[in-house]
Formats: C-alpha cells, sequence, structure tokens
C-alpha cells in the first residue's frame, strides 16, 4: 500500500475544501559523488480526484482534476537519518519560512504553487510507513494542512560522471545496512546506472 487515510485541507480565496488522500510516497535520492552529506527528499502526495466542470463546455462531462504535494526540491543532511534502516526518518521536522532561496515544496492543481512557508514531520509507524503532517502557506492558498500515512519506498543513488560503481555501493553502505541492486535505466543510446535499495513490501 502507498498509504492510508488521510485529509489535505486548502484554503484558497477564502474558500476551505478538505480532499481525501489518494496515494502518499518518498523517496530517497541523490547523484555520487553526493553533494556534501544531502539527500533529496522526494515526497509525492496525490488526493483522490476532483470533478471540476468546464466552464467554457457546461454540458461535457467534467475533468477530473488531483491536487498533489512535490517536496522534490528539499535537501535533507545525511545527519538526520536516526537509523540505518526503513526507520531512518523517524522524527524528522521542518520548519521552513521564505529566505529567497528556492522553496523545498509546492502544490500542483493544473498549476505550481510554490510554498512560502512550510512545515513537515514524519513519525515511523513501523516497516515502511510513516505519519506524515505538513501545514503552510503557498502561492495559491491562504493555508494548508496535510495529515496522512506515507510509505518509503527506496533509496536511489546514481553515479555520474563516470563515477565508478564502487564508490555508490560505498555511499550507501555507509548509510544503510542492506546493500541495494542495481538497475539499468534510460535507452540504448542513452544508459545509465542505479543502485536502488527498495523498502517496498517491508512489513508493518
Amino acid at each position: 500500500m502507498d498509504a492510508g487515510p488521510g485529509t489535505f485541507v486548502r484554503t484558497t480565496a477564502g474558500s476551505t475544501r478538505t480532499l481525501g488522500v489518494a496515494t502518499a510516497t518518498m523517496t530517497l535520492f541523490s547523484p555520487v559523488p553526493m553533494d556534501g552529506d544531502a539527500l533529496k527528499l522526494d515526497i509525492t502526495v496525490a488526493t483522490d480526484p476532483v470533478e471540476v466542470p468546464d466552464p467554457d463546455w457546461p454540458d461535457d462531462p467534467p475533468y477530473l482534476l488531483h491536487h498533489d504535494l512535490t517536496t522534490q526540491w528539499l535537501a535533507i543532511r545525511t545527519g538526520d537519518l536516526v537509523s540505518r534502516d526503513e526507520g531512518a526518518l523517524d522524527g524528522f521536522s521542518l520548519d521552513w519560512t521564505d529566505d529567497g532561496g528556492h522553496p523545498p515544496a509546492a502544490i500542483y492543481d493544473d498549476r505550481y504553487g510554490m510554498v512560502s512557508r512550510f512545515a513537515l514531520s514524519l513519525t515511523h509507524l513501523g516497516g515502511n510507513r510513516y505519519r506524515l503532517a505538513a501545514s503552510g502557506q503557498s502561492e495559491f492558498d491562504e493555508a494548508f494542512a496535510l495529515n496522512c500515512t506515507a510509505a518509503l519506498l527506496r533509496v536511489t543513488l546514481r553515479p555520474t560522471g563516470g563515477t565508478p560503481g564502487a564508490e555508490a555501493e560505498a555511499a550507501l553502505a555507509r548509510l544503510f545496512d542492506h546493500p541495494g541492486a542495481w538497475h539499468s535505466r534510460g535507452s540504448p543510446a542513452h544508459p545509465w546506472r542505479d543502485l536502488v535499495l527498495s523498502f517496498e513490501g517491508s512489513p508493518s
């Protein structure tokens, strides 16, 4: 399962809407050589689809719109990992306000609304599952609040610029107890390999 029950509450233009969470997943990613001691924590939350009528074509069936949260720009320190297994993100928290840098998250609903304030906390529930709580403001939200269960799916390390695979294996071994497995990606003309430690199927 990618997610448990949850809600995503958005207040936009003075109107508040409560949306059900359909899926919530997390991945950790880094190129190798690593960028200092940083990993990207990519959280992707998608709501149940909402029917939206087209005002230009009122007789047509409504289209389906998801309200998604992404943290694809969120960098965390390897020192924030508290264990060498799927519970490594237990207790992670963030309280970010606009500091002139790139925001760590955005809400997407046919347009990206970058956050201007973002608070996040993760609590390990066992296996690869976490209780996720997030709140803040974005370009199009006076306020939002998200509470759901999210699954940590995998850790991916990607050698770049001719970096030997052994360097990626050593980097993973410094952080986690399991060695991961190599996966070929891309096309025959532009191939690459990822070292992937999967937590899918971890008992909860």
